[in-house]
């Protein structure tokens, strides 16, 4: 994962790990905060297991991973569209296995508060000035 400054082009934050498959991106208003959904849809490696799947935040530049607002250790889930709040403090997502549901998460506290089934599949997430 890199983090540039859309400004300057200074590159900001590098995260890498054996693991990261990088399956949506998110960063939060201010530009402070960056949630990384990772996992890998569709394995399918000859009867390997699949890396994990989690849904974890970070402070850019610099801060370290906090822990996972979400997690699939089978990793057979995961979250694929990603949008914060215009304050920040909330992250929206849905995943793979759960197309017409969007969950809502707390950012800071790493706690899940909501989530709304529609029964819709969503291939992508935004949210409004107002929220």
């Amino acid at each position: 994962v890199l983090v540039w400054d859309g400004v300057t082009g200074e590159l900001r934050d590098r995260r890498s790990a054996a693991d990261l498959c990088v399956c949506a991106i998110a960063v939060s208003p201010d530009g402070r905060t960056v949630a990384v959904a990772t996992g890998w849809p569709g394995w399918d490696r000859a009867g390997e297991p699949a890396p994990s799947a989690s849904l974890r935040t970070f402070l850019a530049p610099g801060g370290p991973l906090r822990r996972p607002l979400a997690s699939d250790p089978k990793g057979g889930d995961p979250f694929l569209a990603l949008a914060f709040h215009p304050g920040g403090g909330v992250l929206a997502a849905t995943s793979l296995r759960r197309p017409g549901t969007v969950f809502a998460f707390d950012v800071e506290e790493t706690k899940a508060l909501w989530e709304s089934r529609t029964g819709d599949r969503f291939v992508g997430l935004a949210t409004t000035a107002d929220g």
